[in-house]
């Protein structure tokens, strides 16, 4: 029991070294890149595109496709 514990203090001793160097500067660029703020809101969703696609034939139904409108012909 005391072998066991003597490990598991090790491994949470050996895991919680304080960051590298090299580490600490990547996070704090990532971090200075864009500021903190409570309005900013990023998702991983499809952009939308900012070219004209021109008229769309069909009529627009109520229902929508993500951030599109949907249409039927």
């Amino acid at each position: 029991m005391l072998v066991l514990a003597s490990v598991v203090l090790w491994m949470v001793v050996t895991k919680s070294r304080p960051i590298e160097p090299v580490q600490r500067e990547a996070v704090m660029k990532a971090m200075d890149a864009e500021p903190a703020s409570s309005f900013s809101q990023k998702t991983n969703h499809y952009p939308m595109p900012s070219y004209s696609m021109g008229p769309i034939s069909g009529f627009e139904t109520p229902f929508r496709v993500n951030a599109w409108h949907a249409y039927m012909e």
